[in-house]
């Protein structure tokens, strides 16, 4: 009767895990499209905008977000900032090795990645991506700061490092 009990156990917490981890995929992409979506349903036209409100909506939508995700997680982070304390000299000792092999690997598939591109196009000009990121910033520095420096690591690594890990 007790492995029973505890196979029951088990299978709930299972399914609690699992039924966290799609609200958070749920949550990520909804919230995504809410974001654009939301200034319409009340007649405001984004585009329109002064680019300080559209950059203090943008803030104001990802603390939100961020709130949201932090309430899904809240036993999760605490634990891990707990662990984080706990043995902080042998994470940093460990994971700046792997990040100093992390950024050589880096370098190096740049370099690769730029001489080919220099072999084929014969430009070495910045990737589409990056100019994007580039102009926005000249035009929007603080949401993009805030978005790249808080919201992209702690939103991105909850939904797909937790999300997806307590899913599958």
């Amino acid at each position: 009767m007790k492995k029973e009990t505890n196979k029951i156990t088990d299978y709930n917490y299972e399914l609690k895990q699992s039924l966290k981890g799609i609200l958070g995929l749920v949550m990520y992409f909804v919230l995504s499209y809410v974001i654009t979506l939301l200034p319409y349903l009340f007649g405001i036209d984004y585009n329109n905008l002064n680019m300080i409100v559209k950059q203090i909506y943008l803030i104001t939508f990802c603390f939100i977000e961020m709130v949201l995700f932090f309430f899904l997680y809240k036993k999760e982070i605490i634990d891990g900032f707990k662990d984080l304390k706990k043995n902080i000299k042998p994470y940093f000792k460990q994971c700046f090795k792997a990040w100093l092999v992390a950024l050589a690997v880096m370098y190096l598939s740049n370099l690769v990645i730029v001489l080919l591109r220099y072999n084929i196009t014969g430009d070495l000009g910045v990737a589409s991506n990056e100019q994007n990121i580039r102009d926005t910033l000249g035009v929007a520095p603080y949401y993009v700061f805030l978005a790249a420096s808080l919201y992209a690591p702690f939103v991105e690594e909850l939904t797909f490092r937790h999300s997806f890990k307590k899913i599958f």
